[in-house]
């Protein structure tokens, strides 16, 4: 059985581009969710930075969170975002103990 994949995404938006940034990662959520491997897709705002988003995901494995990165929505977004963004996306991958 493969490993799970469980990973976290933390997007720092340009001061003044908070609300672009949102709506546009807000917009992968239901299409995320209905990919196959796709366990847990959940996004969150900083408590207190809201110009941080943060995505916790699980994935059933490293071919459903690759292939996840490849979709059109997501590809679609990376680029609509990309000049919004304070700094590079963060992901930190987790092993659960």
């Amino acid at each position: 059985m493969e490993k799970e994949i469980v990973l976290i995404a933390k997007f720092i938006a340009k001061t003044g581009e908070e609300n672009n940034v949102r709506e546009a990662l807000l917009s992968l959520v239901n299409p995320t969710r209905k990919e196959k491997g796709c366990i847990l897709y959940n996004f969150h705002i900083e408590t207190d930075n809201n110009n941080s988003f943060i995505f916790y995901e699980i994935w059933e494995n490293k071919e459903s969170f690759d292939l996840h990165s490849q979709t059109n929505h997501f590809k679609n977004v990376m680029n609509e975002i990309k000049d919004l963004l304070d700094k590079p996306i963060e992901v930190i991958f987790l092993n659960k103990q």
